[in-house]
């Protein structure tokens, strides 16, 4: 295991496949290629792009095409397609011709014509493939459908964000319409829908998931690498009082603030007043800072996560020079759980995971916070998050 921890951190991205594939993606000299467990190269470096291993193969880009290999590094399936997904449950989604097709793992077309396109058929196909069911537009409202385009619930909705991929449960659909939390059952009748908060009034945030990464920043140096862009550039310290000689994180909870336009929340500060530039790992210009509080038995748990991208443009630094610091809104949470909390930086510092904690607060969340990670939708190649 020590072995893999060094190669995590002289290769920028170390990503872990299913055990029984024993495969590790690599990028060397913006390259990729894949190890074993045991840090021996497999297949070499020599990829323009490439993702997961996944049911035995791997989707690599070379010479502007993607194709699918073997763990070995032998085409099963010639490279031919604009971009192509690793595939899940016999399935990949591909792009060939700007066209979008579903494939299986020999390569055939999945139950469409070579010349339709199915970029409208949903708006993610993926959700048809891989999990049985998608979201489906038919004469100006949305429905579901399976795989095979047969409606499981009518098209009567104005619009439908996201369902539960597992499927009815005691007769009844969870399904988030109109940002609402929503039970429907199998005629497509709303059982029960969640009541918002009014927009003009701001309260805690009460819920029993844990949160995406929300830590958005940006460099007055930006290496332009990244999709994601800021604007929430570094500010000069002035006369604001950090701890000295150090990178600081410092929750100020008379600071407050809104969170997401609905919620209270107060800042916290990511300060510098050593005598260097500091450096950064960021993903899409987000830093990874998370929420911590601490459990029952007395030890700190994220209660957020920082969600990972299968692109390698996502990957990039950010530089917070000496004398600057940033600001972001944190949301108050609010639960059935009183408890400490704290933020966390992590960050590669040469050869070592440097770790960078802030001040502790009380405050109170609900248990569910500590392991409830909900299921994501990419919306997208250019969203290219997973979870």
């Amino acid at each position: 295991m020590k072995s893999i921890l060094t190669i995590t951190i002289l290769l920028s991205t170390l990503m872990l496949f299913s055990q029984e594939e024993a495969r590790f993606r690599i990028i060397k000299n913006n390259k990729v290629g894949y190890i074993d467990s045991c840090g021996k190269t497999v297949i070499e470096a020599e990829f323009a792009g490439g993702n997961d291993f996944s049911e035995g193969l791997a989707s690599v880009r070379k010479d502007g095409l993607y194709g699918f290999i073997d763990s070995k590094g032998k085409y099963i399936i010639e490279p031919q397609y604009e971009y192509a997904t690793s595939f899940q449950n016999g399935y990949a989604v591909v792009f060939k011709e700007r066209k979008k097709k579903l494939i299986n793992l020999k390569g055939d077309l999945i139950n469409n014509d070579p010349n339709k396109d199915l970029s409208n058929h949903s708006e993610n196909l993926v959700q048809s493939a891989f999990y049985g069911a998608s979201t489906e537009y038919k004469d100006g409202k949305w429905g579901i459908v399976d795989s095979l385009g047969k409606y499981l619930i009518p098209a009567k909705f104005d619009t439908i964000n996201d369902f539960d991929r597992n499927g009815f449960t005691n007769d009844l659909l969870k399904i988030v319409i109109r940002k609402k939390l929503t039970y429907i059952n199998q005629k497509g009748d709303i059982i029960w829908q969640e009541t918002k908060p009014d927009k003009n009034s701001i309260i805690p945030l009460n819920i029993d998931f844990m949160n995406r990464g929300y830590c958005y920043a940006y460099s007055n140096t930006e290496e332009r690498n990244g999709w994601g862009i800021s604007d929430n550039y570094p500010k000069k310290i002035g006369s604001k009082k950090f701890p000295k000689k150090q990178l600081s994180l410092f929750i100020n909870q008379s600071d407050k603030a809104t969170f997401e336009g609905n919620f209270k929340g107060c800042k916290l500060y990511l300060a510098n007043t050593s005598d260097k530039k500091i450096t950064l790992n960021a993903s899409d210009s987000r830093l990874n800072i998370l929420l911590q509080a601490m459990d029952s038995n007395g030890k700190w748990q994220y209660i957020e996560y920082a969600p990972s991208s299968w692109c390698g443009n996502s990957y990039h630094n950010l530089y917070l020079e000496t004398g600057e610091y940033w600001d972001f809104t944190i949301p108050e949470y609010e639960g059935c759980v009183k408890t400490k909390i704290r933020a966390v930086l992590a960050y590669s510092e040469g050869k070592k995971e440097t770790f960078v904690y802030s001040n502790t607060i009380v405050g109170s969340i609900n248990p569910a916070q500590f392991f409830n990670k909900r299921h994501y939708t990419s919306t997208g190649l250019m969203d290219p998050y997973n979870d």
